[in-house]
């Protein structure tokens, strides 16, 4: 491990800077990175689509596909940091390493599973998104739970605009989820100190980072529509568009962010810790121990 010789050159960064980090990194690494979204991304696809595909209505854009369009808005943002499960442990070995262990971002993973669990299913309303989205019943009519599903969704949002980097903390830094030895940091606590100090600048940068992604979803899926119009000349959305291309599109900006959350949470770490002058510390003090032994 080159602790003082990264591929992604540590220093701040300005949000468009990072943006435009995460395009390169995403371009360099799209095999691999794809590899480990669509790990996650496929079975959620599935799940969404038993969920609330029954909702659309072929043929002419209906209300019954506004609100499926909604809704799997709604399901796609909420469950889009686990797309961060195996991204980030994958990323993380790519910052210091030239070979890559496929087998260390899945023990990175698993070993995690408790605390991701813990996290995601039921603290960031994960889990309570899926059985909401199961609750809606069958019909033409706007219903209870797709409210609650909107509540749920502002709650996630606020969450994670205050608390972006989560997956880092557990995947990472490896903290455990509780401790009773004080002298060990516990997530929770991890989790206060990096993002406490930071959070209005934390959620400005989150509100620009949803704005950039709507026109980016916007015009991705503008484009589909446009090429698939031109090759079967029907543009009227059928179960391709619906079901296969929407959704697919919404994973892979998700994908796309969690890079931009990645190097977000790199560049926190320099700016407010220093972090480049660890690294350099830790590589002499690794370098020193070896001549001696």
């Amino acid at each position: 491990m080159r602790l003082d010789r990264t591929k992604i050159a540590i220093r701040e960064r300005s949000l468009f800077d990072l943006l435009d980090m995460a395009l390169r990194v995403l371009f360099v690494y799209l095999g691999p990175v794809l590899l480990c979204a669509m790990a996650v991304v496929l079975p959620l696809m599935i799940l969404n689509w038993w969920l609330i595909g029954w909702m659309t209505e072929y043929g002419d854009i209906s209300e019954g596909s506004f609100r499926y369009f909604w809704n799997m808005i709604l399901l796609v943002a909420i469950q889009a940091p686990l797309i961060s499960i195996f991204v980030t442990p994958y990323l993380g070995q790519v910052m210091f390493q030239d070979e890559i262990e496929p087998r260390e971002v899945v023990r990175a993973t698993w070993n995690s599973t408790f605390q991701l669990t813990m996290s995601h299913l039921l603290i960031r309303g994960v889990g309570l998104g899926i059985y909401i989205a199961w609750a809606i019943p069958n019909g033409d009519e706007f219903s209870t739970p797709e409210v609650w599903l909107i509540v749920l969704a502002i709650y996630a949002f606020i969450f994670r605009a205050a608390r972006p980097f989560n997956n880092e903390i557990i995947l990472l830094e490896k903290n455990p989820f509780r401790s009773k030895d004080p002298n060990v940091i516990s997530a929770g606590k991890r989790s206060q100190t990096l993002h406490g100090p930071n959070s209005g600048d934390l959620i400005s940068r989150w509100m620009g980072c949803v704005m950039i992604a709507a026109l980016l979803v916007i015009s991705i899926l503008g484009t589909i529509w446009f090429l698939w119009g031109m090759m079967t000349f029907d543009w009227n959305w059928g179960p391709v568009m619906f079901h296969i291309c929407y959704p697919l599109t919404l994973w892979i900006i998700a994908t796309y962010f969690s890079i931009v959350r990645f190097l977000s949470y790199l560049d926190l770490r320099i700016r407010r810790e220093g972090w480049e002058v660890e690294l350099v510390m830790r590589a002499a003090a690794a370098r020193m121990a070896g001549s001696i032994g």
